[in-house]
This record gives C-alpha cells, sequence and structure tokens, in this order.
C-alpha cells in the first residue's frame, strides 16, 4: 500500500453454511411467501384506491380528462407489478428473492422514477388519511437505474402514512453522495415516533405496534436493503416523528442510464 492511499476495507467473513432441516426449509419458505402476498396485497390496495378516484372524478359532471387518466394510469402501473410478481413467484422456490421482486416491481425505472410512483401509489391512502407526502429529490437521481427498491420505498412510505395522524407530513429526501458513490435516502414524518426500547425490533417479521398490521413492511425493506449490502435504520426526530434512513452502494454499472436520442419514426 503507497503513502497517502486509504486503508482497504477488511472483508467480511462468512461461517460456513449448513444443509437446512425440513422444518427450516418450510419456515423460510412460508416467511417468503407471506412477503410475497403482502407486496401484492399492497399493489392491489393502491390500484383499488386510484381506481375509486378514477370513478369519482368520472362521475363528476366537469372536465377532469387529465386527472382520471393519471389515476388509471397509476392503477394499471401497479397491477402491472402484480402481475410480474405472479410470475416470478410462479418459478423455483429456491430461486425466489426479494430482491428479485424487487427488480420485476422496479421495472428498469431510474431510481428517481422509482421514488415518484412509489409516492402515486400512496397518495391516495394518504389523502384518506389526511396527510400530505412532499419529494425533495436531487436530479441526478434520473442517472441511476438497476436497483430494485420500489418495495423499499413504497413500505416505508406506507409505515409513515400509518404511524401519522391527519394533518401530518411525510418528507421523502433523496440524493447522491460521493466517496463512496451510494443513494441516500430519508423518509421523515411527523407521527408519534417509534416505540421506545423497541426500536431495534421493529424490522422484525411479525412486529409491529399498529392494529391490524401485517408487521412485514419494515421486515421486507431491511431483507432488501441487506441483500443489496447497504444499511437501514428507523430512529426518533429531535422535533417529533421518525426517520427512515436508508443507504445503498451504487455498483459503477448502474450509475448511468443509455438515453436514445434518436428520433421516433
Amino acid at each position: 500500500m503507497t503513502p497517502g492511499q486509504p486503508n482497504p476495507r477488511p472483508r467480511k467473513v462468512h461461517p460456513p453454511l449448513r444443509p437446512l432441516d425440513a422444518g427450516e426449509v418450510a419456515r423460510a419458505t412460508d416467511i417468503a411467501f407471506q412477503k410475497l402476498v403482502h407486496e401484492m396485497a399492497s399493489l392491489v390496495d393502491g390500484s383499488l384506491r386510484y381506481l375509486r378516484l378514477a370513478e369519482r372524478a368520472i362521475s363528476r359532471d366537469r372536465a377532469h380528462g387529465q386527472e382520471e387518466e393519471g389515476y388509471l394510469h397509476a392503477a394499471g402501473e401497479a397491477l402491472t407489478q402484480v402481475a410480474a410478481l405472479i410470475r416470478d413467484a410462479s418459478g423455483p422456490v429456491g430461486a425466489l428473492s426479494l430482491s428479485s421482486l424487487g427488480q420485476s416491481l422496479s421495472a428498469d425505472r431510474s431510481v428517481l422514477e422509482i421514488i415518484e410512483h412509489a409516492a402515486d401509489v400512496l397518495r391516495p391512502l394518504a389523502g384518506e388519511r389526511g396527510v400530505e407526502i412532499h419529494l425533495h429529490l436531487d436530479d441526478e437521481l434520473a442517472d441511476i437505474a438497476l436497483l430494485p427498491i420500489y418495495p423499499v420505498i413504497a413500505n416505508g412510505i406506507k409505515n409513515a402514512i400509518e404511524a401519522t395522524g391527519s394533518g401530518g407530513i411525510i418528507d421523502v429526501r433523496s440524493n447522491l453522495a460521493d466517496a463512496p458513490c451510494r443513494l441516500e435516502l430519508d423518509i421523515l414524518d411527523t407521527g408519534e415516533g417509534p416505540p421506545e426500547q423497541q426500536t431495534a425490533k421493529v424490522f422484525d417479521p411479525g412486529f409491529s405496534t399498529k392494529r391490524g398490521s401485517t408487521g412485514l413492511g419494515l421486515a421486507i425493506c431491511q431483507d432488501i436493503v441487506d441483500e443489496l449490502g447497504g444499511m437501514i435504520s428507523l430512529g426518533a426526530r429531535p422535533e417529533g416523528g421518525a426517520r427512515l434512513s436508508i443507504r445503498l452502494p451504487i455498483p459503477e454499472d448502474e450509475t448511468t442510464i443509455e438515453v436514445n436520442d434518436e428520433p421516433q419514426k
């Protein structure tokens, strides 16, 4: 190592793997299936909310062409993602992973488009609860593709909506950081904040302080972030509410999107 060069990052040593017994395989498969169903239910729920909004807009005797088109487009996008989930889940069980499912949901969109789409799908739910979603996104996110993070963004925003009361605000902030190149994403809400002394448990499958919740949303977030080699944490904000912080490394081959500038024929 020459003077002035940073110390190389030590390689993480993983313990040797052991074969899983039948009970462990069954449990892992059951949890994976529950998470898949959770994602499908979220997409279907968002689609139905947009369809109801479109029906109301159509029923009003006023011109709402663009509004209706936006609602129906968002619903169609979400249902297309459901179809992709079902297609991927129909493959071999061993090939099923949350990051691969996330890749299908992200559908070759840029990170900017993924965040905007996730927010759009959840705006009807936020509107019903009197919560506003504000996006503060770096324009450079339009140049980053192939990160399978749609489930992370969607579950993070949905968790914030459910934790925030009427009149609350959710701020989604994201940017690119250098050295090393990574995506920084924070979802801030004005709710009651995470449960004291139980912050670490919020990422455990099945854990939730909200009535009727499956407790899988943040567990899915952590699984995908772990598979991508990133970090995720949930903490209280000094001014009240919670901050979900996500940090993801960006591989060199995913830092640009090729744009076809040729005119359409």
